[in-house]
């Protein structure tokens, strides 16, 4: 069943914004997404700022399954959207942490092995460095376009839909592009508890580019 929407002011200035970034043939596959979404979204969250916060929501409970914490980062300047933590005293490495970039989107192409992303540059230059402290990777949410279906309930369990992918940038050659590049990811890197679990164990034990 679909929601009837009034508009309120801020709405208003919502829609006139996304008016304005559609402009730009680049932009439709993603801006027909969103059309799609603010047709059935009652008053509330804009529909991007409610595609992160699901995507914060899917990473903690997987994160939550393979005993990490996470940490928000609550000014980002530095391209790191959350920290996973996983407590433990070992003979390598004290408590491992990863950094993640967590991007969220209905628009990805899927393309037989490989999931394609279109990264800012920006994002992208800050992924490929080696000369980091805590590794960091790029996490894709694959999800679906309309939020009535990103949840379903059953008297056994709730889903959250659809899946996640990760990927290591580290060492990558940089980019002369302008604006965004495009990222390839295989979808064999699905990231759930276990593969979170191995990610960490890799850290602990000293493969901090994990490419």
């Amino acid at each position: 069943m679909g929601y009837k929407v009034q508009s309120s002011p801020r709405q208003k200035r919502s829609a006139d914004y996304t008016h304005r970034r559609c402009a730009s043939p680049q932009t439709e596959p993603f801006c027909a997404t969103i059309r799609v979404a603010m047709a059935v979204q009652p008053p509330g969250l804009h529909f991007t700022q409610a595609m992160e916060e699901y995507s914060r929501g899917y990473l903690t409970a997987i994160a939550a399954a393979a005993a990490c914490s996470v940490e928000i980062t609550q000014v980002d300047d530095d391209g790191i959207d959350v920290t996973l933590k996983r407590r433990g005293q070992h003979r390598h490495v004290e408590s491992p942490r990863l950094e993640l970039q967590l991007k969220a989107s209905s628009g990805m192409r899927i393309d037989g092995e490989l999931v394609h992303y279109d990264l800012k540059v920006a994002n992208y230059q800050r992924l490929i460095s080696t000369q980091v402290l805590v590794p960091r990777l790029l996490v894709l949410l694959h999800m679906p376009a309309g939020v009535t279906d990103w949840i379903g309930y059953s008297q056994d369990h709730i889903r959250l839909s659809h899946r996640a992918y990760w990927h290591s940038l580290a060492g990558q050659p940089s980019t002369e592009n302008a604006a965004t590049i495009s990222v390839s990811v295989p979808s064999s890197q699905l990231l759930d508890a276990d593969t979170l679990v191995a990610l960490m164990n890799r850290v602990k034990y000293g493969d901090g580019g994990l490419a």
